[in-house]
C-alpha cells in the first residue's frame, strides 16, 4: 500500500459531511508547517517538516467530533487506505506554497 497519499485522496471521505476529513487534514498540514518553520529558525542546522498519517488525522478527528478513532479509522480502511499512510500537501498546492503563511 502507499506510505504517502495527497490531500485529494480523501476529499471525498465522509464521516460527518463530504470533505471533513480533508478540510481537517489541510489545517494540520498548515498548521504544522507554521510550528516547524518556527522550530527551524531556531535550530537552522536541522529541517523538521512534521506530517499526520491517517492513523493520526483519525485520531485528531475524534478528539474533535467526540465520534471514536476506530469508527472513522474503520471507514478510512473501508475506502481502501492503509493508516500509517502519511498525509501530504497535493503536488500543485506545495508548489504555489499553501501553508507558507508567517506565524504571527
Amino acid at each position: 500500500m502507499e506510505r504517502h497519499i495527497s490531500l485529494a485522496a480523501i476529499r471525498d471521505v465522509a464521516v460527518l459531511f463530504p470533505g471533513d476529513l480533508h478540510e481537517l487534514a489541510t489545517f494540520l498540514l498548515k498548521a504544522r508547517d507554521a510550528r516547524d518553520r518556527e522550530a527551524n529558525a531556531q535550530n537552522p542546522r536541522t529541517i523538521q517538516k512534521s506530517r499526520p498519517t491517517l492513523h493520526g488525522l483519525a485520531a485528531h478527528y475524534s478528539q474533535v467530533t467526540d465520534i471514536s478513532r476506530d469508527h472513522v479509522e474503520r471507514m478510512l480502511v473501508e475506502a481502501g487506505f492503509d493508516l500509517g499512510a502519511v498525509v501530504e500537501f497535493d503536488p500543485a498546492d506545495s508548489a504555489n506554497a499553501v501553508g507558507q503563511h508567517p506565524l504571527k
